[in-house]
């Protein structure tokens, strides 16, 4: 029995919702493995890392901190898509920010986990400024999430340029 171009595109496009989109995997960057805490890209205050991070593959990053410090994470676009979640751990593995939002454009709805003092700043299209207090010394933990869209072809991945600073909390 011989098919139509037609039909067969047809038959391929009825297809493809059962069997999901391909996927065409961007490159990851050159921190990589920084997917544990146990692999984490240390950072040195002041100094700025650029990364990329895709869906299903976390970026962490470890800087020491101590009591009466604010931590300041400053993180800029640097192209592709921007669909970021961020959580922030302590030395005692605490959550100081977690972002709660599962998909892209429902920030609003879903207010993030904070500590007392914790801010994440979105005034700024495609920068993020976030502050967590340090209570205890040790080193603290900045976790960076790509969410993606099932419906993409390509995977979501977000290059970003990030700078830690710390800053004296006064009392």
């Amino acid at each position: 029995m011989k098919r139509s171009r037609a039909s067969m595109l047809a038959i391929a496009l009825l297809a493809l919702p059962m069997c999901g989109c391909p996927r065409f995997p961007r490159p990851e960057d050159s921190l990589e493995p920084n997917d544990t805490t146990e692999t984490a890209t240390a950072l040195e205050v002041g100094v700025p890392v650029t990364a990329r991070v895709v869906p299903g593959n976390l970026d962490i990053f470890k800087i020491a901190a101590g009591p009466g410090e604010m931590l300041v994470f400053a993180l800029e676009s640097q192209g592709e898509e921007d669909c970021a979640a961020f959580t922030v751990t302590g030395p005692d593995e605490a959550e100081l920010f977690a972002d709660q939002h599962l998909f892209c454009g429902d920030r609003d709805f879903d207010a993030p986990i904070t500590a007392e003092g914790a801010v994440l700043d979105t005034g700024t299209e495609g920068r993020y400024m976030l502050s967590v207090p340090a209570e205890v010394a040790g080193d603290y933990f900045l976790t960076i999430k790509e969410l993606g869209q099932v419906d993409n072809i390509f995977d979501f991945s977000w290059l970003y340029r990030l700078t830690a600073t710390t800053t004296e909390v006064s009392q």
